[in-house]
């Protein structure tokens, strides 16, 4: 049987559904079950391009429990804490954290997730301010 792109993308999606803990979260046991799946009943002309799509969910299904911290200077570990809190809560699913020490910044604090940035570093404030000045 011959699956068109846009039915590989669909399964590629329902797979990544599979590939979740009860909790939600991508679990790498579930990936590896899904991957044995896949190359043990998936006719192989197309195993790739469904491969592909797979690789593709899984990589932003990881972003989007995934916040990257940005910071000059040092940073308490309960602030991190507190912030993965109210993160976790405001997306309604558990975050996990990449920090990184961005001396850039000055001072303040960056957050990305996915697509959503939280900046309050001097660094932003005072592009905002250039702008303003040579617009």
């Amino acid at each position: 049987m011959t699956y068109s792109n846009s039915k590989l993308k669909i399964l590629a999606k329902k797979l990544l559904q599979v590939s979740r803990d009860e909790k939600g979260n991508l679990s790498s046991q579930q990936v590896s079950k899904v991957l044995a799946l896949i190359k043990k009943q998936f006719p192989s002309r197309q195993l790739r391009l469904l491969l592909k799509h797979y690789l593709n969910a899984v990589k932003q299904a990881l972003l989007q429990e995934q916040a990257i911290i940005e910071y000059a200077g040092t940073i308490v570990p309960s602030e991190i804490d507190s912030i993965v809190k109210t993160i976790s809560q405001h997306y309604n699913r558990s975050i996990t954290t990449i920090e990184k020490n961005v001396p850039e910044l000055i001072a303040g604090i960056k957050i990305r997730i996915v697509d959503d940035v939280y900046n309050t570093s001097i660094e932003q404030k005072l592009q905002i301010i250039q702008r303003k000045n040579f617009s």
